[in-house]
């Protein structure tokens, strides 16, 4: 025993691991789906496709089907029912992939019910291997195999049929996809004898309904694990990896990494000692109507004034409201528009999830390479990321594949209190993408509301810890280049100290005083 173990474990090395073949793949053709899959289906493999009734097994099913004939195969669609063939393709008439000319030439529509109804599931063993072998299929489809469960003279009868399928599908080289209505652990019966597990679920939260896939199992091969966000369109369906399993793209280190960005805003630069770091992403925290999404415009525009692409991703305000605000302020972006120069990105922020729209952003980003991005707001973003549990994680993906692609980000956040009190940021979001974070706020001062800015933290910099006051004119937003002390500003109380002289903004630190540096 020990020298064939040892003559074993010697041929095993001999071998190495660099001689075993890699897993032919299937693609899916389903956008999303094969980056789940790790590369798409193993070729040849059996998967069970479950989930409720309409939940989209039979529209992924055979999505996949005129894909994989699209690509030289040949698929057997075969049904459980009787009468089902013609409703179901008359259903697939709505999707674009659906191609008449392809049925009965490359994609072969049977009904098993006769075989079922009159021979048992041998009947259908048989059936299915000969349509295998007649049409040299590449890919088998059976819809309704929960029916095979229920006609099984046993339990175990039904284990030896979902095993014997397997084998002789394996066997003839065919990938195939049984599509059933399990949910839970009502799929154990067969769920142990193939080779993946591909669920479909439908979550009701608050009053939405949200669509999610899971692969439970692939056999020979990783995946991205837990749920993932899928939509069903005229297109067919759609998957949206949860942007946490994905790993940001390894990209060449961009031109002027390091250096500071003016944020457009000449007074913003003074307090942040030269601007912001390029790559970072900065957390704009204010009141309504205290100028977040003008500071955004300002960050914007200076980038295409020295012919930096920008981006922004806007939830609430679409392209007119947002040219007439920035045009108010003295921000002429229309022109940069229509030359491609600035992007805007409007999504709405009902009915969706946040992994689309994260789809939808990096591959606007992919696709027109801005170096600046304003996403306003943040607290849309909260919104849509259903499980609370995922803020913090996914904004931090975010940043990170924000990073990797070389964009410096800024993002705007709404605070709780309108005029004076107490602020909390919200540490989730500040820790995030708030490698800077800048608040904007009101204060009460002599019976008027005044705004008034100041640098909550910076990365890797020192910066200007006064409060300023500013104002928002028709050439855009002007902090004041002194700073007086107000007594109490923080907490809204409003008496200012007219014994105190101006101090100079954005001086550096003096011997004796303290930069803040974070």
């Amino acid at each position: 025993m020990h020298g064939q173990s040892s003559s074993t474990t010697q041929h095993a090395r001999s071998a190495g691991a660099g001689d075993i073949p890699d897993l032919a793949r299937l693609s899916t053709g389903i956008p999303g789906l094969d980056e789940v899959l790790n590369g798409g289906l193993v070729k040849g493999n059996t998967y069970l496709i479950s989930g409720p009734p309409g939940t989209g097994k039979t529209t992924l099913a055979n999505q996949i089907a005129f894909h994989h004939v699209r690509q030289d195969g040949t698929a057997v669609i075969a049904t459980t029912l009787a009468a089902s063939l013609g409703k179901m393709l008359a259903h697939l008439r709505g999707f674009t992939f659906f191609e008449p000319s392809l049925i009965a030439e490359r994609v072969h529509c049977v009904s098993l019910y006769d075989e079922l109804s009159t021979g048992g599931l041998d009947a259908v063993l048989d059936m299915v291997r000969r349509l295998l072998r007649e049409h040299r299929a590449t890919l088998l489809v059976v819809d309704g195999a929960r029916l095979f469960g229920d006609v099984a003279a046993s339990p175990i009868d039904f284990r030896r049929f979902a095993q014997e399928l397997n084998t002789q599908s394996t066997a003839l080289g065919c990938t195939t996809l049984l599509l059933a209505d399990y949910a839970g652990e009502d799929e154990r019966p067969v769920g142990t004898h193939v080779d993946g597990t591909i669920t479909l679920e439908e979550q009701s939260l608050d009053l939405r309904d949200v669509r999610l896939l899971r692969v439970k199992k692939i056999r020979g091969v990783s995946h991205l694990r837990g749920r993932h966000a899928y939509e069903i369109t005229h297109q067919g369906l759609q998957v949206y990896p949860r942007l946490e399993t994905i790993v940001p793209p390894v990209l060449p280190e961009q031109p002027g990494a390091g250096r500071r960005l003016s944020t457009g805003i000449g007074g913003l630069d003074v307090m942040l000692h030269g601007g912001l770091m390029a790559g970072s992403s900065t957390l704009v925290y204010g009141a309504p109507g205290a100028g977040k999404t003008l500071t955004g415009l300002h960050f914007l525009a200076a980038g295409t004034a020295h012919g930096e692409g920008g981006l922004l991703a806007s939830f609430r305000e679409r392209h007119g409201t947002l040219k007439r605000k920035a045009e108010a302020a003295g921000l002429a972006i229309e022109p940069h528009i229509d030359a491609g120069r600035l992007q805007i990105l409007w999504h709405s922020p009902y009915e969706t999830t946040i992994d689309v729209w994260a789809r939808a952003l990096l591959e606007r980003i992919d696709q027109h390479r801005p170096r600046r991005l304003f996403v306003d707001s943040a607290d849309d973003i909260v919104h849509l990321t259903l499980h609370p549990q995922r803020h913090s994680d996914f904004l931090t993906a975010l940043l990170h594949h924000l990073q990797a692609r070389g964009v410096t980000s800024m993002f705007s956040a709404v605070a709780s209190t309108l005029v004076g009190g107490a602020v909390e940021m919200p540490v989730t979001m500040v820790s995030a993408v708030g490698e800077n974070a800048i608040l904007l706020r009101y204060v009460e001062l002599h019976s008027q509301l005044r705004r008034f800015a100041s640098i909550v933290k910076v990365r890797e910099s020192s910066y200007d810890t006064a409060i300023r006051e500013f104002v928002i004119t028709n050439r855009g937003i002007e902090i004041a280049d002194t700073s007086r002390t107000t007594e109490s500003v923080w907490t809204g109380a409003g008496r200012r100290d007219v014994t105190t002289e101006p101090e100079t903004a954005g001086a550096e630190a003096q011997p004796g005083e303290t930069g803040n540096r974070m």
